[in-house]
Order: structure tokens, then C-alpha cells, then sequence
């Protein structure tokens, strides 16, 4: 007789201990301090300093936003105040940045090519860093970069064209140089560059080099020539002319800026064999103070650093007051409408519960 291998099928239990399918691996915990240490830190600062008690008004308007929920308050704060440290950071960063930027610019030079100036211009000198492969130490190497020449026929004609371009310029803002009472226009160099130009002013210590006038000059005129040497590369043209100077007439303002430049002046040759260069306390009657400018990106990151995170501390509470003035308002237009409702539902069969269930039904 045939064996009946019809058998039902037995279930093997799991031994245990041993679990089918893949098994998930175990992530470690990070602590709460890792995930978010700013917010770590603007929870501490909360607590310390206890927010929710100055202004209760806005707490309360916070609950009713919240809707109740528990520790809306202090979400709002610690979100709030880790906003803040994030921007005061940001802003302390970007300063450093900027500062290291300015006392340390080291730049590779791209392909070793530098820029040579242009035809006309001085030459220049570039201060490079030498880096040499086998060595772990840079040097400074200073690189002299000669511009670009004219032929003899263009140096010839940007002379004359600087001849010219020299007797306009000379007046200054005077109406001629006849008639001259500011200071004159004496330029180092013509023609964008392509010209330089040395003068040679009798009588001397009259005008200045930059053409301001110190000297004293005569109530009905002073005459000086003026001696102007142009040289182009290794072409040079001379060119003389004359003006008459008067005594300016200075505005208040500008007879005390007069008095402070002369008052400094005076301390220089006072003592000049000194380390160090007292300034003038006192000019006319009136106090000086001296202080060091501030390079302009520092003083802007510390107005930053100053009035952002206030700004924005400002900003976070109007918006939420505005955010719960429209949530009164809108709670006041609907409750008229929610009476409405509720009486055509009463007036209707339904019941308290039934009518309310409807209306929150209608307003998801």
C-alpha cells in the first residue's frame, strides 16, 4: 500500500534569539547639545533670563496663537534668540574674514603672467611671494615692470598735445591766470600719464608744489613764472608762463582750517629731530581732538554687529503682535456668522453637538 505523502506542512518556530529578514542597524545617539548648539544655547539664555515675565502682554498673545499649546511661549523665544546668535556670529565671522583680508593678501599670480602698465606710464614694482618646490619656506621677491614705449613721433605729439593740455589746466578754478586767488592746478602728469611733468617756480616758497599758495602775496599782485619741463620717454619740451597772484579770500570755515594746517606745520619743524609729533590742543580759541579713521568695512560690520540682532529682535515681536491683532479681528468678523449659523441649525432639528460638529466641519 502507497504511503499517503499528503501531509500537512508543519511550521518550523524560530529558534530564538535568531530573527528573519534584515535587521536594522542601530544608529547612535547624538546628544542634544551636538544636534543644535544654538539652540542649546538660546534655551539656556531663556532660562536665565526669564523673557516670558517682561512682557506678558506678548506671552499672552503668543498662547492665543499657539492655541494653547504648551510651551509656545518659550519656542518662540528660543527660536527667536538662536535667529539672533546666528546673525551676531555671521557677522563676527565675516569681520574676521575682512580683517584677515586686509593684513594678509596672498594671492597666486595666474598662468605667472603680470600686467605691465600702459605706454606712458611710470613703471611699477610688484612684491611677490617665491615659492620654490623642494622648499618649505617662501620668500619675498620684488619685480620691477618697465611700461610700454612710444615711438619718437607719438612722444613728440603727446607733447604738444600736454603743452596744452598744461596752460588750460594752470588757472585752476580761477577765472585766468591773471587773476589768481585759489590755488593753482599744477599736475604731475599729462596726457593720462603718458606726460610727466617738473616745475621750476621763481620767486620761490610762494606756491607750493601742489599749487597752493603759502607764501605772502602782495595786495596789488604778486608776478611768478612758472618753468614746466614735459618729458615723454626720451623726449622732453620746455614751456614757460607767468601768472599774477592775489590774496585769497577765505571763509571762516576755511581761515581755521588755514590756522590748524599752519599750526601743524609749526609742530613739525618745531622739533624735528623728535620720535614723536605733538599736535596743536588749541587753535583760535578753540579745542581740537584727535582721533585714528577707521577703514570702512570694519566700522560698517560693527554698525552690523550693533544694530542687526536688535533690529531683528524688534521685528519678531511686531510680527507677532501683528498676527494676533488679525487673529482678534478675524475672530470678531466670524462670530457674527458662527450665531447665524448655529440658530438655522437649532431651528433645524439639530442638536448643540450635531450643530457644532457641522460648523467646525465646514471651517476644515
Amino acid at each position: 500500500m502507497r504511503q499517503n505523502n499528503n501531509r500537512p506542512m508543519q511550521h518550523r518556530k524560530a529558534s530564538p534569539g535568531i530573527h528573519p529578514g534584515p535587521t536594522r542597524k542601530m544608529q547612535p545617539k547624538v546628544p542634544v547639545l551636538l544636534r543644535n548648539p544654538l539652540r542649546t544655547a538660546a534655551g539656556y539664555l531663556y532660562d536665565r533670563l526669564r523673557l516670558d515675565g517682561r512682557e506678558m502682554k506678548l506671552s499672552h498673545e503668543l498662547t492665543e496663537l499657539g492655541c494653547g499649546k504648551k510651551n509656545s511661549v518659550r519656542d518662540y523665544y528660543v527660536q527667536k534668540i538662536s535667529a539672533m546668535l546666528l546673525i551676531v556670529l555671521s557677522c563676527i565671522v565675516l569681520l574676521l574674514t575682512v580683517l584677515a583680508m586686509e593684513h594678509r593678501k596672498n594671492r597666486s599670480v595666474p598662468g605667472g603672467l603680470l600686467e605691465r602698465p600702459g605706454y606712458g606710464e611710470s613703471g611699477t614694482d610688484q612684491s611677490l611671494n617665491l615659492t620654490i618646490s623642494g622648499e618649505a619656506e617662501s620668500e619675498s621677491v620684488d619685480v620691477h615692470l618697465d611700461p610700454r614705449l612710444y615711438t619718437t613721433a607719438q612722444a613728440r605729439h603727446l607733447l604738444k598735445l600736454a603743452e596744452e593740455e598744461f596752460l588750460q589746466k594752470l588757472p585752476g578754478e580761477n577765472p585766468s591766470s591773471d587773476a589768481v586767488r585759489g590755488n593753482l592746478c599744477i599736475p604731475d602728469s599729462l596726457q593720462d600719464g603718458a606726460v610727466s611733468a617738473e616745475y621750476y617756480i621763481t620767486p620761490a616758497g610762494i606756491v607750493e608744489e601742489d599749487g597752493s599758495i603759502t607764501g605772502n602775496v602782495d595786495e596789488t599782485g604778486t608776478l611768478i613764472t612758472i618753468a614746466a619741463t614735459l618729458t615723454c620717454q626720451k623726449e622732453q619740451r620746455v614751456v614757460e608762463c607767468t601768472a599774477l597772484l592775489f590774496p585769497p579770500r577765505l571763509s571762516p570755515e576755511e581761515a581755521l582750517q588755514k590756522k590748524i594746517r599752519d599750526a601743524v606745520e609749526s609742530a613739525q619743524t618745531e622739533n624735528p629731530s623728535g620720535s614723536r609729533l605733538q599736535l596743536p590742543e588749541e587753535v583760535d580759541g578753540r579745542k581740537l581732538y584727535w582721533s585714528y579713521q577707521q577703514e570702512p568695512a570694519v566700522r560698517m560690520l560693527l554698525v552690523l554687529i550693533l544694530i542687526l540682532p536688535a533690529a531683528f529682535w524688534v521685528h519678531a515681536d511686531s510680527r507677532v503682535r501683528d498676527s494676533a491683532k488679525a487673529r482678534k479681528a478675524q475672530l470678531e468678523l466670524d462670530y457674527s456668522q458662527f450665531l447665524w449659523k448655529l440658530t438655522m441649525l437649532l431651528s433645524a432639528g439639530l442638536t448643540i453637538r450635531g450643530s457644532f460638529t457641522r460648523i467646525a466641519a465646514q471651517y476644515e
